[in-house]
C-alpha cells in the first residue's frame, strides 16, 4: 500500500505518509476506511509526508471530482454541510518541490470550490515548519521518537 495514516484525536490531526504510485482507487478506498474510523472527524487538520518517489500521475480532474464526491458521501452523509457547520481544515505537506505540487494544488482547489470552502494547503520542505503552520509545534519532540521516525520513513520494503 503506497500510504498509511494515523489519527491523532488529541491533536485533531490526521497524519499520513505517501510513497510510490498511488492509484485513485487506493485513495478512494482510504476515504471509506477513514470514514469508519471512530477517532477521525472530517474537520481535522491533515499532515502529509510525501516521499520523493510519490507518483500521482494517475490522477486527473475526473479522479479529483470522484474523490470530492466520495468525501461528501463518506464524511457528510452525501449532503453538503451548511455554511454554518464547522468543516474547514488545513493540509500541510512535507515535500521537496516536484511535479506533484500542481496536482495537490488542484486537489485543494477542487475541495475548496465544491465541498470545503475554507480548506487551505501549504507545502513545506521540513516537518517543523509544517507543524508550526498547523499550530502543532508540541508534536515535534514526539515525532522525533524512534516509532514515529520509522512511521515517517515508511517505504515499500517496510510495508
Amino acid at each position: 500500500m503506497p500510504f498509511r495514516y494515523k489519527v491523532l484525536p488529541d491533536h485533531r490531526l490526521l497524519f499520513g505518509v505517501f510513497h510510490g504510485t498511488l492509484t485513485p482507487d487506493e485513495y478512494l478506498n482510504g476515504i471509506e476506511e477513514l470514514s469508519r474510523n471512530q477517532a477521525f472527524e472530517p474537520d481535522y487538520d491533515r499532515l502529509g509526508i510525501l516521499h520523493d518517489d510519490l507518483d500521482l500521475s494517475l490522477f486527473g480532474l475526473k479522479e479529483l471530482h470522484a474523490i470530492r464526491d466520495r468525501m461528501s458521501t463518506a464524511y457528510y452523509g452525501n449532503h453538503r454541510p451548511a455554511d454554518t457547520e464547522k468543516r474547514s481544515y488545513r493540509i500541510a505537506l512535507v515535500s521537496k518541490p516536484s511535479i506533484n505540487e500542481t496536482m495537490l494544488k488542484l486537489y485543494a482547489a477542487t475541495l475548496a470550490s465544491s465541498l470545503v470552502p475554507t480548506v487551505s494547503m501549504k507545502i513545506f520542505p521540513k516537518l517543523d515548519k509544517a507543524l508550526g503552520w498547523l499550530e502543532r509545534d508540541e508534536l515535534a519532540a514526539q515525532f522525533a521518537e524512534p516509532d514515529w521516525v520509522a512511521f515517517m520513513a515508511f517505504d515499500a520494503r517496510s510495508g
